[in-house]
């Protein structure tokens, strides 16, 4: 049985657009932003109020991926956490973060 999972687009670039900006983009080229986490929340849950802006992307900008697919996005905050790590140094609160797909169906 062969699986059919729909046509193939082009990858856009969000690296240096707003979070909203950013998933509009994704939107339009069919794809869906998301975070390496699976068990993590949604993109939308942890970057709307701040409006994060992106500083990566995986795939990169260009590439070919089935319709749906998800685009990994890291974003760059510029509020730290308050939270210390072992050392005593704050932890940074820069990390993936991402979007559940959204299927058309």
């Amino acid at each position: 049985m062969v699986t059919r999972r729909g046509p193939r687009v082009v990858v856009p670039d969000v690296v240096g657009l707003a979070f909203e900006d950013a998933r509009l983009v994704a939107f339009s080229a069919s794809v869906a932003l998301a975070q390496p986490d699976a068990d993590g929340p949604p993109v939308s849950a942890l970057a709307w109020k701040k409006n994060l802006t992106v500083v990566g992307q995986e795939p990169a900008a260009g590439a070919s991926v089935f319709e749906w697919d998800s685009v990994v996005v890291w974003f760059d905050d510029p509020e730290p956490s308050t939270s210390d790590n072992d050392d005593g140094q704050p932890s940074s609160s820069r990390g993936p973060v991402s979007c559940t797909p959204a299927r058309p169906w």
